[in-house]
């Protein structure tokens, strides 16, 4: 049974006001709603807030303040990166597929070989966007799933340094931050030049790998003669991963 906060009287189930004083009775349910509105726009705001810490100094947010990261924040930053990611893929294929050359088009070797499989693939005249999306954004997270894992187990099983999964997560999703703005200015800036198109991306990747090191480093405290070696382990192992995602996804765009 629960009373009034005012004069303490017993209230019944779906009252709305205090049949004692007339005090009005607050809806546990909607407070409960506007409590949880609250907490995930806050949550959006320090991601938010954090992205534009990583993309002002990559390496050192990543290393000194990714552990201040909560794992809801965590996870919620891969699954942004990620559909950001399926979003400029799905520009690429429509600029494929529309014979506007790109840069990140033309050196992404998935796409060029799903345009392969395009041109003996029947559509009905309709190009599936939505689907090219989902694979696209899924293929990302679980090729940044494989690299979480590849750096937790190496860290965990090999240097035998006990870390939680989401520290790998934290370093692996701010690292990636750098990685998608140089997909990003790729994608954009090769159709002005060829050359700031692959500057774009190749400031993505040194920062990405650069990032992920630091990371590794001071975040996980792990030496950095290991780190060294783990990382090139990570990257070899998440593309052994992206090209068997790729063979799967190519069969579910194309059929």
């Amino acid at each position: 049974m629960t009373f009034c906060k005012n004069c303490g009287a017993p209230l019944k189930e779906g009252d709305k006001f205090c049949g004692e004083c007339g005090a009005v009775i607050e809806d546990k349910s909607s407070v409960s709603k506007n409590t949880s509105n609250k907490e995930t726009i806050e949550l959006l705001q320090n991601l938010f807030n954090y992205s534009k810490k990583i993309l002002a100094k990559p390496i050192t947010t990543t290393s000194n303040e990714s552990k201040y990261l909560t794992n809801a924040m965590s996870m919620y930053l891969l699954a942004i990166i990620s559909i950001i990611s399926g979003i400029i893929d799905l520009l690429s294929v429509k600029s494929i597929i529309t014979n506007v050359n790109g840069l990140w088009s033309t050196m992404n070797f998935k796409l060029s070989y799903l345009f392969e499989e395009l041109c003996y693939s029947p559509f009905n005249n309709e190009i599936p966007y939505a689907k090219f999306f989902f694979g696209f954004t899924l293929y990302f997270l679980l090729s940044s799933v494989a690299l979480i894992l590849a750096c937790h187990l190496i860290i965990n099983y090999i240097f035998k340094v006990n870390t939680d999964l989401f520290d790998s997560v934290k370093i692996t999703a701010s690292s990636l931050i750098p990685f998608i703005l140089g997909k990003l200015l790729c994608s954009l800036l090769s159709y002005i030049s060829i050359t700031l198109g692959f500057i774009g991306i190749f400031i993505g990747i040194i920062l990405f790998i650069l990032s992920f090191y630091k990371g590794i480093v001071k975040a996980l405290k792990i030496e950095e003669n290991k780190a060294a070696f783990m990382v090139p382990i990570c990257l070899v192992i998440s593309f052994l991963c992206d090209y068997v995602l790729i063979k799967f996804f190519i069969n579910l765009l194309t059929h």
